[in-house]
């Protein structure tokens, strides 16, 4: 997918001959053909569900992770 998407960055700015602004205006450029790329991408299968893996990674890694045992000067120290 990346290979995709910068081919056709590539093919936007092949035609450029002239680059001003030292940095300004390539900038303009590859951000004109990464939009182009963007019309051409799919969306993922199962973006909807996203918040819900999320969470349950949220709850996984709680029941996972020890519980950091806390310091009570370490307030203080800050």
């Amino acid at each position: 997918m990346i290979e995709s998407m910068i081919g056709i960055a590539r093919t936007t700015t092949r035609n450029v001959k002239r680059w001003r602004d030292e940095g300004d205006m390539r900038r303009r450029w590859c951000a004109a053909g990464l939009l182009e790329a963007e019309k051409k991408f799919r969306r993922v299968r199962g973006h909807a569900q996203m918040p819900y893996l999320v969470t349950a990674l949220a709850r996984h890694a709680e029941s996972v992770t020890p519980p950091r045992e806390t310091d009570p000067n370490e307030d203080l120290a800050a």
